[in-house]
């Protein structure tokens, strides 16, 4: 049961990299292998710095907007507005990095 779950997540967090852009080898300039090399070895610390960021996000974002959403202020709106875009930042793309 375990072994299911760790591969369900190794494959949700393999999954960004099929949607990211391709690029085309015959325009790649020559010191463009190092970057490459950097993307591949560096997206798996993108994703493990990012997941624990994006549920710290979370987990301050959630009880604010509540509250907020409780207060008659005009302003609630704009500050749920921008827990959203916050939370938006850290838990949405890119999940790969580009060369």
């Amino acid at each position: 049961m375990r072994a299911r779950f760790v591969l369900s997540l190794m494959l949700a967090a393999a999954l960004p990299g099929c949607a990211s852009t391709w690029h085309d080898p015959d325009n790649q300039s020559s010191g463009s292998s190092g970057n490459t090399f950097l993307a591949v070895v560096g997206t798996p610390f993108l994703i493990a710095f990012k997941i624990p960021f994006c549920v710290a996000s979370v987990v301050v974002a959630a009880p604010l907007a509540g509250v907020t959403g409780l207060s008659p202020d005009p302003d609630s709106r704009e500050t749920q507005q921008a827990l959203g875009d916050g939370v938006a930042q850290n838990c949405g793309a890119p999940w790969v990095l580009s060369p």
